[in-house]
């Protein structure tokens, strides 16, 4: 509690020239992280929002709070305004030079007595009649925000909210340049704190919002209404030239409206979960819009809300009502959102997936979210009944051969057929893609002649890559997505190699999404050093087949090849280059249980 006494005591207490109810305060909470420490990504907004910002402070007062980097003048915490940071940006650099009107050298940003303190010192400047504040970092979604690189601490959502509860002031907007913070979660904790809710239902790359905009803006309609202000953050965000964006402006004031929505539907779906009827329900899960999916690693954060409660009104009868009133709500909870089109469906908000959640890893999650007491009841039934099912499917022939009944246990998610690539040691997986039932019910083995997607370098070499079937985007583009790992210069990064697939000419765009592994060996959802998200001259990729490892029931990547990216690669399809394949059916049940058919074999000569 020292920290945010000393900044309580420093506080200035001007107050600025105009009447109440005009002009804007911005205060920016910037915990640096790896973000700056490797990339300078901090300096590099600071640098923009100063080149277009020119209010007079009496108009437009912004305060910023930087620091928690492994970099000379960010470790601990300095506060500035935009007087400080244009006299130091002028040699195109934050930090370096003794420009700031507040040093806090021990200062950790993981610590919500730093955020409360920081808030506390903003909240002297009065007289302001818009009041926002952008929380500024790497974000986890329910996990929490943010991460203080010299302390190694971070904010998660029960420090967020304390953050903000120990104060009495109340913001117009509440902003997250940060991944995966517009979930319902987050927005239950900083309901009481703030009018609306600015944030990314998906990873942000690493370049963030667009701040020479937002200054510029700013100074010439520093009275402009609070959602007109965050319609302009989004609108800006969506000309940032990388891929994979989201970004959403959530009424708060609508959060309660919501809840009770969703509290209803989840005291609908327990009972059909304890009555049997699992499938339609976990179906529904399995295959809303997902982000932060790395299904090569067993990572899935979250799901849309809109639409999984769509999903939900068509599979389960019992809640198609409820669902319907979760829609209505959501329709007027999300104010204002967009996506770059990339993604099958996006509504704004959303929610915890229990895809990748197990009965021993729910005590954790349950530590760091609730939604509502009857969605977490739910929640909570879900996780635990599939994780009690250690059967895998029955493939079951009928008398051709070709064509199977499938049956669970517990239920069925999801049957696709795979086309494996043959080695001495084993088959491995290069592809797989869903298949419907027939009328029967039956699943048949569809003919294959080993056409199939690789990755053309251009130099008359190809590269095999283990394609799975995610979707499909508004304009009928099918989605898959395969592991890689590049090298660029002299750093390496994993990813997933997102493809976009126009199934009639076969035409696709490549996106790559970043992530690292954690001290734990789990994914983050970021990655340091990489700013483009396309494949670029010089790169070079390694592509992974992912198989099941009975030993240790977890997924094993083994690599399939590499290539380096040049001017002409491209996805091409065709048949694949002299070998043996087989291919098959593959069951999984929501637990990730498989079984797998008999593979049919193919000889490309």
């Amino acid at each position: 509690m020292f920290l945010l006494f000393v900044l309580c005591m420093c506080c200035p207490g001007c107050l600025a020239s105009g009447e109440s109810g005009g002009g804007t305060l911005l205060a920016i909470y910037m915990v640096g992280s790896d973000l700056e420490s490797e990339e300078g990504a901090g300096t590099a907004d600071l640098l923009a929002l100063v080149s277009g910002f020119s209010a007079p402070p009496e108009e437009c007062r912004v305060v910023v709070a930087y620091g928690g980097a492994e970099k000379e003048g960010w470790r601990g915490m300095r506060i500035a305004s935009i007087t400080e940071l244009r006299e130091d940006a002028a040699d195109g650099e934050i930090g370096n030079d003794a420009y700031f009107l507040e040093e806090y050298p021990g200062a950790n940003m993981g610590d919500p007595d730093t955020l409360a303190g920081f808030l506390a010192y903003v909240d002297g400047f009065e007289g302001y009649g818009q009041r926002y504040v952008i929380l500024w970092d790497h974000g986890d979604g329910y996990r929490g925000f943010g991460c203080d690189e010299v302390s190694g601490d971070d904010l998660p959502l029960d420090e967020l909210g304390a953050a903000f509860a120990a104060g009495e002031s109340r913001y117009d907007i509440i902003g997250f340049d940060a991944c995966l913070m517009s979930m319902i979660e987050v927005a239950g904790v900083l309901e009481p704190h703030a009018g609306l809710l600015l944030a990314s239902e998906e990873t942000e790359p690493g370049s963030g919002w667009e701040y020479e905009p937002i200054g510029r803006e700013l100074s010439e309609n520093p009275c402009m209404p609070p959602e007109a202000f965050g319609r302009f953050v989004v609108d800006s965000f969506m000309e940032n030239p990388d891929d994979k964006k989201t970004l959403a402006l959530i009424d708060l004031g609508r959060t309660g409206e919501a809840l009770a929505a969703l509290d209803g539907l989840g005291t609908t779906l327990r009972g059909e979960v304890e009555n049997g009827a699992f499938e339609p329900v976990g179906r529904s899960l399995w295959h809303a819009q997902a982000f932060d999916s790395i299904p090569s690693e067993g990572v899935q954060t979250s799901l849309d809300l809109t639409d999984l409660a769509l999903r939900l009104q068509q599979a389960v009868p019992a809640a198609a009502a409820e669902s319907g009133r979760l829609i209505a709500a959501l329709d007027r909870f999300v104010l204002y959102a967009r996506d770059d089109g990339l993604f099958t469906r996006t509504g704004g908000v959303a929610i915890a997936s229990p895809r990748y959640i197990t009965s021993d890893t729910l005590v954790e999650y349950r530590g760091n979210a609730t939604v509502s007491p009857a969605w977490d009841a739910f929640f909570d039934a879900y996780v635990e009944t599939k994780s009690r099912d250690a059967e895998a499917p029955v493939l079951a022939p009928t008398g051709d051969g070709r064509t199977f009944t499938v049956s669970d246990n517990l239920a069925v998610a999801e049957v696709t057929v795979a086309y494996c690539v043959e080695t001495e040691d084993a088959s491995l997986p290069i592809g797989a893609v869903p298949v419907a039932p027939d009328t029967a019910g039956r699943f048949a083995v569809p003919g294959w002649d080993g056409e199939w997607y690789s990755l053309d370098a251009g130099d008359g070499t190809g590269l095999l890559l283990h394609l799975v079937y995610e979707g499909e985007i508004g304009d009928g583009c099918a989605v898959y997505s395969a592991p890689v790992e590049v090298i660029r210069g002299d750093e390496l990064s994993r990813a997933e190699l997102n493809a976009y697939i126009d199934p009639a000419t076969h035409e696709s765009e490549l996106v790559l999404e970043f992530y690292d592994l954690d001290d734990a060996g789990k994914p983050a959802p970021w990655a340091e050093g990489w700013d483009d998200d396309s494949l670029l001259p010089g790169d070079h990729l390694t592509a992974y087949s992912v198989v099941d490892d009975e030993s240790t029931e977890c997924p094993e990547r083994v690599a399939l090849g590499s290539i380096t990216v040049t001017e002409t690669t491209r996805l091409s399809y065709g048949l694949l280059p002299v070998g043996s394949y087989s291919y098959g059916l593959i069951a999984e049940d929501f637990n990730g249980n498989v079984a797998w058919s008999d593979p049919v074999a193919v000889e490309v000569v």
